[in-house]
């Protein structure tokens, strides 16, 4: 088993309390609903973080905010497509790279996609009926990757800014 630092636990309490507040807290309505930037700091955290925490930290941060807002029905799939999107991320060396770029663009399609199945399946049960929300999930996770994007760089250049001083 690899060692982790005693740093890793609560930076993943962390990450699952920053993901939870700018997920209910940092929102730009629309007139079908809202976008959050919660997203964003999903894929920070699956940049950063160990595997197995980088998923506990998305799935406690996204699934209480869809508890407490009363959005119960869709914490299955909030749950499920944000464990699935860290999959996708490098947690070696820099944070914004073309490689977990690449892994946040994919990851919109994943969670737009495991969205729009949980809904034709739980919640319109037609497929058709489901496309209905594709168009507000894009712009949902969309937004997640060009705050990681945005984040991510700034992050990479605090580092290279800190190691430069030592």
């Amino acid at each position: 088993m690899k060692k982790l630092s005693v740093r890793t636990l609560p930076a993943s309490a962390m990450c699952a309390a920053l993901i939870f507040a700018a997920t209910c807290f940092i929102k730009i309505p629309l007139p079908v609903g809202y976008v959050h930037a919660g997203d964003g700091l999903v894929f920070l955290a699956a940049a950063f973080l160990p595997l197995p925490y980088a998923m506990a930290a998305s799935a406690i941060g996204m699934g209480l905010c869809d508890l407490i807002l009363g959005y119960t029905l869709w914490i299955p799939a909030t749950v499920l497509t944000r464990v699935l999107a860290t999959l996708l991320f490098s947690r070696k060396g820099k944070i914004c790279t073309v490689r977990n770029a690449v892994a946040a663009l994919a990851s919109v399609l994943i969670i737009t996609a495991g969205y729009w199945a949980y809904e034709a399946v739980f919640y319109y049960h037609s497929a058709i009926g489901a496309l209905a929300g594709v168009p507000l999930n894009l712009a949902q996770s969309a937004l997640g990757a060009a705050v990681f994007i945005a984040m991510g760089k700034f992050a990479d250049k605090m580092t290279s800014i800190k190691k430069t001083e030592r």
